[in-house]
């Protein structure tokens, strides 16, 4: 059995998420800012409105959900739970899953693998080299568990979003 071990920077989206929160409310409940907002057009409100509550919603519910899991593979079973692992937990049988993908996501601090575990056609599991400290390992008992690969998948930024609504 094995168990994965967060890096870190796994923090990160969370201490993000936080700051999100805070300069919202602060533009928000400034009374300057609300005079701003008044001179200003109703598309610079509405952008910027826009832009935080989806900055938000894509941290805590794309990256926290989807990516910050807890996930421990055993014998019999592949589990996740999601929010640094205080999510609910999912569990999938060995022989649910039909295989993996790998997918490759550059950034000016290096490039990140992600391996996608797939049940029914779908993306149920995505372990992150860039949250998981043991993300290698965690590959390599993956791969002996012979699930079949299949293949490298190009990262879209679309694709990841569609996949946070799923």
């Amino acid at each position: 059995m094995i168990t994965s071990r967060f890096r870190l920077w796994s923090l990160f989206p969370i201490l993000l998420l936080c700051v999100t929160i805070l300069i919202t409310v602060f533009f928000l409940l400034n009374n300057d800012v609300v005079e701003l907002i008044d001179n200003k057009p109703m598309f610079f409100v509405v952008f910027f409105g826009v832009f935080f509550f989806y900055s938000i919603f894509l941290l805590f519910w794309g990256e926290l959900r989807t990516k910050c899991i807890k996930i421990e593979v055993n014998e019999a079973s592949v589990t996740k739970r999601g929010f640094l692992g205080f999510g609910t937990t999912s569990t999938y049988k060995i022989n649910e899953v039909e295989g993996y993908r790998i997918s490759s996501l550059s950034s000016r601090s290096g490039t990140y693998e992600y391996l996608y575990l797939l049940v029914n056609e779908k993306k149920v599991i995505k372990i992150s080299e860039f949250y998981h400290s043991n993300y290698l390992e965690m590959k390599t008992v993956i791969i002996r568990k012979n699930f079949k690969n299949l293949g490298v998948e190009q990262w879209s930024f679309l694709t990841e979003t569609k996949e946070i609504f799923q």
